[in-house]
Order: C-alpha cells, then structure tokens, then sequence
C-alpha cells in the first residue's frame, strides 16, 4: 500500500511538473501557426499572448519569441513601405516620359498654319497643346480619374486631327460608371500615338475609336483604329516580349521617347501585378483592338502598394 501510495504521489507530481512545462511550450505551438503574413501586417489582430512560466528557460524562450514577431511585424511593414515607395517612384519615372516628337510635329503644324494665316486654328492647337502640357507636367498624382486621363487622351487626339485634317476622324465613348474609376496616369495616350506610328500608314481616311466601361470588378479601356496591318505573327511577338521582359532592366533603360507599349505594360504591370490587363486584338476585318485595363479603384482608395505580392 506504501509503495502504491509513493508510485501515484510520484506520478502526480511528474504529472504537475510536466503539465507546467508543456502547457507554456503548447501555448507557444498555437502562436507559431498562427505566424502568417496576413496576421503580421493586419493592425486589427492582436498582439500573440504571451505564455507565462516560472521556468526561466522556457519563459525566456516565449519572450524571445515575441520580440521576434514584433520585429517581423516592424521590419515587414518597412519592407512593404519601401516597395510601395519604389513603385511609386518608377510609376513617376515611366509616365514622365514624353516623346518630344509630338511637340516637334505640332510646332511645325502651327508654322504652317501661321504661314497660311490660320489665327482660330493656331489658337486652339495651343490651347490643346497647353491642356495636354499641364497634365502631363504634374508628377504629384499617378492615379486619376479615367475621364481626366479621357479628357487629356483627346487634347492629344485633337492636336493630330488639326495636323492631318480631314483624313482624320475618331470618337469617344465613356460609359459613365466608369468615369471616376482611378487608372495609372499617361497609360492611354501612348497606345494612340502607337496607332499614328504604325497603324495609319494605308491610304486615309483613319477612324480611332476609344472606349471605356466597367466589367464586374475591372476597367477596361478599348483603343480600336482601322489600320488592319498586325499579323498574327507581330502581335504573338509583340505580347511575347512584353510578358518576357526584364522590368528591372527597363526601368534602368527608360529614355525620352523609348517606350511606347512597353511604357504602358511596365505601368499597368507596376500598379496591378498579375492583374494587369494588356491584349491585342487582331481578329476583326481592318481593325486592330489595344484592350487594357485593371482592378477597379476608386478614389480615397490611391495605395500603389496595394496590390504588391511578399
């Protein structure tokens, strides 16, 4: 009976200092699985709780282990700030690339109309070109409403259409849903001036035609011109060097009036990652069909770091 006695108060109490031992180290197993990146970078979750233990070991191994996570939870909002930060400052970089042979082109076209006395016309290929100018010109915002970046699509557009007259034409829709959707700034611009350079070297007349709308979740902007000259060959290569470039390396190669599509893809990829949408459509009789676009913002929402993936 004695020994029966001393073996159970023996076992209980290796019992009462296991459980002390394990309860601690259970405790901080639960924590560790809990240790995801949603958790680490959500302010809404509470700090892990800390698992008491008079043992000092075991108490200084939890307390280690907290001190880690906040240093995760700091060092990874840091890391996620200076990525924000650094796309930011290559969204500025890319759509501070103007192509100066825009402004070449209008000057000369304002030359002659001077020449030939056009004063109403001269006045109103300056006004567009001092809209277009301004917008451009302000490097503070990255995302603006779609119908800015419409409206400043169409001072561009207007400039062209003084310069080649009535060879010319090109309509505008806007669905209105999609007016205050916040889009990269300068990312529709450069797929136009793409139709100028390549698509309207055929006979005239040259029709383009923007359109704009909201599909479930995403804006999508449609750039049609009626060039018809993109074989299935050139937009398979075009969209393979696109989807295979270096971004890193391009954005360290970036010079005035280099760009164009490439411009556009790096800012779409840059603010939506795999979201980004960029397509070329060639299936369509003498048409060719630049379709972009992205997860849909609206404004208060301008986190350019929003969509980054760790």
């Amino acid at each position: 009976m004695l020994a029966a006695v001393i073996i159970l108060g023996t076992m209980l109490i290796c019992f009462l200092f296991a459980k002390q031992m394990t309860q601690p180290l259970l405790k901080l197993t639960r924590a560790t699985k809990k240790l995801k990146m949603n958790r680490v970078l959500d302010d809404s979750k509470p700090t892990l709780p800390l698992a008491d233990s008079s043992i000092t070991e075991i108490s200084d191994l939890c307390s280690s282990f907290l001190t880690m996570y906040d240093r995760l939870r700091e060092s990874s909002r840091n890391l996620l700030l200076a990525r924000s930060e650094e796309i930011s400052a290559n969204l500025r970089a890319t759509q501070s690339l103007i192509n100066p042979h825009f402004l070449y082109n209008s000057l000369s076209s304002i030359s002659i109309l001077a020449e030939d006395g056009e004063d109403a016309t001269i006045t109103k290929m300056c006004n567009a070109l001092c809209d277009y100018f301004r917008y451009i010109a302000d490097t503070t915002r990255t995302l603006v409403p779609l119908k800015e970046e419409i409206a400043c699509t169409r001072k561009y557009i207007d400039c062209m259409q003084i310069r080649f007259g009535n060879a010319f034409s090109y309509t505008c829709e806007v669905l209105p849903e999609a007016e205050e959707v916040l889009i990269p700034k300068l990312i529709v611009q450069p797929v136009v001036e793409n139709a100028f350079k390549y698509a309207f070297n055929s006979a005239p007349p040259w029709r383009l035609h923007l359109y704009a709308l909201v599909d479930k979740n995403y804006w999508r902007i449609r750039i049609e011109d009626n060039g018809g000259s993109l074989t299935d060959q050139m937009r398979d290569s075009i969209l393979w060097e696109l989807s295979h470039m270096d971004r890193t390396k391009e954005l360290h190669n970036t010079h005035i009036g280099g760009m164009g599509l490439k411009n556009v893809y790096l800012r779409l990829t840059l603010q939506y990652g795999k979201d980004a949408i960029f397509d070329i459509d060639n299936t369509q009789k003498d048409k060719t069909v630049f379709l972009i676009g992205g997860p849909i913002q609206m404004k208060g929402a301008e986190n350019n770091g929003k969509n980054i993936d760790l």
